[in-house]
Formats: structure tokens, sequence, C-alpha cells
């Protein structure tokens, strides 16, 4: 997980201070509240940041010695304080923005991470298809190709519903199918009530993938549902079972749930009787928008 850029506490402190100058100066000239719409306007066209600092300065200053001579030093004081509280506002707002653009880069070079990953296993089943079954391998291309078709109508997407994430885990199962035939059984127990809950895009596909290979083909489940607050999502394979191994594909799905949810998601690997292995994602039971 990438390191968070850090929201300085000094910026608080002077919005503080800001906030109660403004509320001691108009007790002592109540109507310097106009002064409001006026401190507004200029402390978005000139905000005290820093590569504009100087000119902002200068602007308020000239402001100020206006008010000063106009009316009095508490309208001067009051207006100071109200363009330095707004600034702190506007501040606080571009730094939230530059959060969400940071965490936006973060999940989408993850999901780069994960498409290439997914390609290259692909392409290597089509090309040992090629001259032992030409029409497998035809098919396998068309399919891929349905599957990269719903790729980019998602892109730019970090959540869509999990009736979605479904088709596109149809898709890619349908490429597996010509690969393994008949010895990939795969069943689906998903609740109807969780059909339009938002998921993370593409998180099933890569655990699925890890599933296929990990059981060599057998039978994989995959469930969903709401449970105490939260979405269960689990794949479950019969292959050998044993030691349980996280590879690329799930720890890049960790790291994009730790980017979208924080501490409120949990990826878990685990064993279960008697043989096989089984992941289990939780994320926050959220409705869609």
């Amino acid at each position: 997980m990438s390191p968070r850029v850090r929201f300085p506490v000094w910026v608080w402190i002077v919005a503080a201070a800001a906030a109660a100058g403004a509320v001691a100066a108009t007790q002592q000239a109540p109507w310097a509240w106009v002064l409001a719409p006026v401190a507004l306007l200029l402390a978005r066209r000139f905000p005290l940041e820093p590569g504009r600092f100087v000119i902002g300065v200068a602007v308020h200053a000239a402001a100020g010695l206006v008010l000063l001579g106009a009316w009095t030093p508490w309208a001067t004081m009051a207006y100071w304080d109200l363009v330095v509280l707004i600034s702190a506002i506007e501040y606080y707002r571009r730094f939230q923005a530059l959060e969400r653009q940071l965490a936006e880069a973060q999940l989408l070079a993850l999901k780069m991470q994960l498409q290439p990953h997914f390609l290259f296993n692909a392409l290597n089943a089509v090309s040992s298809l090629v001259r032992r079954d030409p029409a497998a391998a035809e098919t396998m291309l068309a399919r891929l190709g349905d599957f990269l078709r719903l790729t980019l109508e998602s892109t730019g997407r970090q959540e869509v519903p999990l009736r979605e994430e479904l088709r596109f885990l149809e898709s890619y199962l349908a490429i597996e199918q010509v690969r393994f035939r008949d010895r990939l059984r795969v069943r689906f127990e998903v609740d109807p009530a969780v059909q339009e809950t938002p998921v993370p895009n593409l998180i099933l596909q890569p655990i699925v993938e890890n599933a296929v290979r990990h059981g060599g083909a057998g039978r994989i489940d995959i469930r969903a549902a709401p449970r105490d607050g939260e979405l269960v999502l689990s794949v479950e394979d019969d292959g050998p079972g044993g030691e349980v191994v996280e590879g690329r594909g799930l720890s890049l799905t960790r790291s994009r749930l730790a980017e979208l949810y924080g501490d409120a998601s949990r990826l878990e690997l685990d064993s279960p009787p008697p043989r096989g292995m089984r992941v289990t994602v939780r994320i926050p039971l959220c409705s869609a928008s």
C-alpha cells in the first residue's frame, strides 16, 4: 500500500485561530459580517498558498488598508481572519482532491498490473492449443476478445455491481472451459439480495484464476452473501490442499482492497477439510449509488 499524503496539523491550528479572531472582531463590530462575501471572493481569487502567497498577501493587505480607512480596525481584523479561514478551508478541499487522485492512480496502477498478468497466462494457454487443437485455440481467442471488450467497457470504474462482476467472471470462465473442457466444473451460489452491491472491478477473476491453477481444473464453488454488515465473497476449489501460498494475483488483490476500503476489508486464505483451498473476501456491504 502506498504512503498517504499527510495533512499538516498547523493548517487546523491557523484555521481555529482565524475563526476565533473573526468571532471576536464581529462581536465588536457586528456589521463586519457583511465583509464575508468580499473575503470569500478575494480569498478564492488570490489564495494564501505556496506559489501565490506573496501576491495574495499584497492584495489582501491593500484590501485591509481600504477597510481601515473606510471603517475601523475591527473591520480590517475581521477581513483578515475571514481570508485566513477561507484559505485554510480551500487548502483542505484541495488536499482531499489530491488524496482522491493519488488513490485513484494507485488503484489504476494495480489494475494495470493485474491485466498483463492475466493476458500472459491466457496467451500461454492459447499457444499450447494452437498445434494440438487449432479449433479450440480459435474459440479461446474469440472468448478472450469478448472478455477484453467487457474490460474496456468498465475502464475508469473502480467499483461495479456484483452482477456485472459475475458477468466478467463468466466470460473469463468461458475461456478456461475451452482449455479444460469437462475437467472444470463451476458452481455459483449468489444471494439475489447482493446482486447490485458494489464490488471492486475485476476482484474475482484473479482469485478464480488462482483456484483454477491450484485445483488443477477440478470443482470451483463461488459464493456471495451478506453477513453482519459485510459482503462475503468466497472461492473454493477441491485441489490437493496443503500449504496455502499467496501468489502475485492474490497479493495485488489484497493491495487493491486495502486501497479501496482500508481496515474495513479482509482477504483470508485457508484450507478447509478434507482438501482444497478457499479464498474469502470481506468488504463493507454498501448500497449501489
